[in-house]
């Protein structure tokens, strides 16, 4: 709805939306925070970021924040499609202990991401989810992680090694497409690589 509104700086959303389309903000580039009316039964929003009315799932993180790091509040469970997807300035992000899934395009083309903390819960990530994160340098994935697919690491250029867990059983075309690998430690629970 909202996708490349350049200008847009803040947005409220009152008590009467029900739905958000997955990519609504994508590159509102001025976008400092988003605010919900207290009595909107869907979303919510906490300290300007958009989440769903329980809390389990982040839906959008506004792009223009100068804030290098972010802690995802405990209680979500789930990173929406493009949620952080263009966020030019963060450089960590900390994932709290509960969260199962990473959607597609989570943290596309956040290019100053060098590093992001995944939760022992974490079972999924899914197809894009860190799609040319030219800064990420590393990822440690948790024991735990059952699925990686296609092209969730793609283009991440300063992604130099990568080491699966035994618990992961799928790897999806092109996950670490484009990327300097030096190094790649399979596991024995390894069933799958697109």
């Amino acid at each position: 709805m909202f996708y490349n509104c350049i200008s847009l700086e803040s947005v409220d959303i009152p008590v009467s939306v029900e739905s958000i389309g997955e990519s609504a903000f994508f590159n509102c580039v001025k976008l400092e925070s988003i605010d919900v009316s207290p009595e909107n039964k869907n979303f919510r929003s906490v300290d300007g970021v958009l989440f769903s009315a329980d809390g389990k799932t982040l839906v959008r993180y506004p792009r223009f924040r100068d804030a290098e790091s972010y802690r995802v509040p405990d209680g979500t469970e789930k990173i929406g499609a493009w949620a952080f997807g263009g966020c030019d300035a963060l450089k960590t992000v900390a994932l709290p202990d509960g969260l199962t899934t990473l959607e597609h395009n989570a943290f596309a083309f956040c290019q100053a991401l060098k590093s992001v903390e995944l939760p022992a819960s974490l079972t999924t990530i899914d197809e894009t989810a860190f799609w040319v994160c030219e800064s990420l340098e590393a990822i440690e994935f948790p024991e735990g992680l059952t699925t990686i697919k296609r092209s969730a690491f793609s283009a991440c250029k300063a992604l130099k090694t990568v080491e699966f867990p035994a618990s992961l059983r799928m790897v999806g075309a092109g996950a670490f497409s484009r990327c300097d690998l030096e190094r790649v430690a399979f596991s024995e629970g390894l069933e799958t690589l697109g």
